[in-house]
């Protein structure tokens, strides 16, 4: 379990500063960072989210949350500006089963990575507190740009001019008089040019009773878009492609000495052949 914490809290990573309000402690948890009080009921949760305007705020602030685990709520009411960057409003709902209401906050973040504050208590203890527990935590809030020069300098030099392969298959030939049998073969390909742009492909081909499907998908020219090293809101480094025409994938890079895994999975790391 995290060290309880107070005062200020920095995150480098994603360029986002707040303050813990007097009396409350917090501490990380997965997905968030959550405050409690001695003595005042209820909690302060923050969370990350990515919008970039308050258009795409408002209609993701509207929208239903639901944990599937006892925890659910709902608008309950109009939305409020708290600022060029910033809307609020109550909420109403469960919380692990029980009654609840919560006021929340969304921040736009203008680096990045936003942040959603919940100041929340049971149904039956809500009142306009809770408004400003929030509001207290939000004008504390100071967003810069993120500090990735660490990251980029440690994965930069080990993914540029590379080719990242990813393969995976099963195959079952059936079982007994007449039974029907299966598979699949993926693999996809990521070249990263020591110029910024990359190549990708990818193929995957399923055989179900004699049926096949097949695609592939490469690149030419300058490559499809441009690769770059980030750091997402849980602080680990990914590898972030943005295509020309507007898709953009992620996957969370970690390694073993000279063994790469995206997303979890092994990538073999060869030379680079498109690149030029």
């Amino acid at each position: 379990m995290s060290a309880q914490q107070t005062g200020r809290v920095d995150y480098k990573h994603l360029g986002i500063q707040f303050t813990i309000p007097d009396g409350w402690v917090g501490q990380e948890i997965d997905g968030g960072f959550l405050m409690g009080h001695n003595s005042i009921p209820g909690l302060i949760l923050l969370s990350t989210h990515e919008y970039q305007t308050l258009n795409q705020l408002r209609a993701g602030a509207v929208e239903a949350f639901n944990d599937g685990n006892g925890s659910s709520l709902v608008i309950a009411g109009q939305l409020e500006s708290l600022g060029n960057n910033a809307l609020g409003g109550e909420y109403q709902g469960t919380i692990e089963w029980q009654p609840a209401k919560a006021y929340g906050i969304g921040l736009i973040n203008p680096h990045g990575t936003g942040v959603v504050i919940l100041a929340a208590t049971t149904a039956a203890q809500y009142g306009p507190d809770y408004k400003r527990f929030a509001q207290q935590v939000q004008q504390s809030f100071r967003f810069y740009k993120p500090d990735h020069s660490q990251v980029v300098a440690t994965w930069k030099p080990f993914l540029s001019g590379m080719r990242l392969t990813y393969m995976d298959s099963y195959y079952s030939p059936g079982v007994g008089s007449g039974g029907i049998g299966g598979g699949y073969s993926n693999e996809r390909i990521i070249e990263l040019c020591s110029q910024g742009h990359f190549f990708f492909s990818s193929s995957s081909e399923m055989t179900i009773s004699g049926d096949n499907v097949s695609g592939w998908d490469q690149g030419g020219g300058q490559g499809q878009g441009r690769w770059e090293i980030a750091v997402n809101a849980g602080g680990s480094p990914i590898l972030r492609l943005r295509f020309q025409q507007g898709e953009v994938y992620e996957y969370v890079l970690s390694r073993s000495g000279n063994e790469l895994y995206l997303d979890g999975n092994r990538n073999y790391r060869t030379q680079a052949e498109y690149c030029r």
